[in-house]
Order: C-alpha cells, then sequence, then structure tokens
C-alpha cells in the first residue's frame, strides 16, 4: 500500500509539472496557458518585466489558422495575421505611419516529437530567438498565445502575439 501511495504521489506530480500531451486530445487552452507563462518568465528573466495578458482578437486569430493552416506556409500565415488580423487593433497614431503597432510570431510544431506541452512552448521561444524574430521578443509587455491543433497531421500552431 505505501509502494502505491509513492507510485501515486510521483505520477501526479510529473503530470502537473509536465504535462503529456495525449494526441488524441490536445489541450489547446493547456498550450496557450503554458506558452504564455514561458514567455513571460523569459521576458521577467532577461528583460526584468511581465507580460501582461490579454485576449484582444483570440477568436479571430484562432479562426484564421484553423482555416489556414493547410493552405498557407507557416511565414505567409504570419504575414497575413500580422496585415489582416493584427493591424485591426493598431492605435490610430501607428497606423499613419510606417511603424509597426502588433507583433506576432507563429510557428507549427509536430507533435509527435514532444511529450510535452513545456517541451513545445521552450521549441517555440528558441526558435523564435535565433531568427529574425529575435527583435520582436522584447516588443511589448502585453501579449496573448493563441494555439491550434490540426488533428490531422498532428502539428500544432502557436501563435505568440504583442499588444501595443
Amino acid at each position: 500500500m505505501k509502494k502505491q501511495i509513492i507510485l501515486l504521489g510521483l505520477l501526479m506530480s510529473t503530470y502537473v509539472n509536465a504535462q503529456i500531451i495525449d494526441p488524441n486530445h490536445f489541450a489547446e487552452e493547456r498550450m496557450n496557458e503554458i506558452m504564455f507563462a514561458k514567455m513571460s518568465n523569459y521576458t521577467l528573466k532577461n528583460y526584468s518585466y511581465p507580460i501582461v495578458p490579454t485576449n484582444i482578437g483570440r477568436g479571430s486569430i484562432y479562426r484564421f489558422i484553423q482555416r489556414n493552416c493547410e493552405k498557407l506556409s507557416v511565414d505567409n500565415l504570419n504575414v497575413k495575421i500580422n496585415k489582416k488580423l493584427l493591424s485591426k487593433w493598431d492605435s490610430r497614431a501607428i497606423s499613419q505611419t510606417d511603424q509597426v503597432g502588433n507583433v506576432g510570431l507563429i510557428d507549427s510544431v509536430s507533435c509527435q516529437n514532444f511529450k510535452t506541452y513545456q517541451e513545445i512552448a521552450d521549441y517555440c521561444i528558441t526558435g523564435w530567438l535565433h531568427s529574425e524574430n529575435l527583435i520582436f521578443m522584447r516588443w511589448s509587455q502585453i501579449g496573448e498565445a493563441v494555439s491550434f491543433y490540426n488533428q490531422k497531421n498532428q502539428v500544432v500552431y502557436i501563435f505568440w502575439a504583442y499588444y501595443n
């Protein structure tokens, strides 16, 4: 009985600390929460401020990714979201200049290569840090994570938006 209780405790702590991905029941909301926490921790550690959450445009972004993820490359998907959706929430002053207001970063990740949501979030952040998107990693203090899981090909699309 004592061994069973210890085993149960170990399994529960593993589930809480490293949340295992079930490809048949991918938890997009959990992925959003973990991605947001990882990005907030990154900016807190590297730039000394946390990120404030928002849900501006979350539904529109989610539906756009859902409708277009198989039609467009990840780069084109990112361009379209940034130009069509995020620009709607740019301030009037920014939209009348050539400055960039709200910025989004996207990545697509095959879930077959990962066991936990945390690993996916870490993979996305590492990828953004080693790309041309690095210039945006300190863009704003307001952010949002949006994920869409394509069950057909077991790929998750992770979109991170910075809002000004």
